[in-house]
């Protein structure tokens, strides 16, 4: 199994940036056969909890698809 868990240096990617938009399709959420991956959904959440922590704005966008 792949380690998906942010890098500690996550921050250094998204620079100054207070808001931060994040497009989420099904195809980063999901395995090769349509099913969810609770691997990826669980790097999502953690990446997505470390620049709230950091007092970074989401912005969480479906595809809709």
């Amino acid at each position: 199994m792949t380690d998906r868990r942010p890098s500690a240096g996550w921050s250094s990617a998204f620079g100054e940036g207070r808001r931060i938009v994040v497009k989420v399709g099904s195809s980063s959420l999901t395995t090769a056969d349509g099913n969810l991956d609770p691997d990826r959904l669980q790097a999502l959440v953690d990446t997505l909890a470390a620049a709230r922590s950091a007092d970074r704005e989401i912005v969480l966008v479906s595809s809709g698809a």
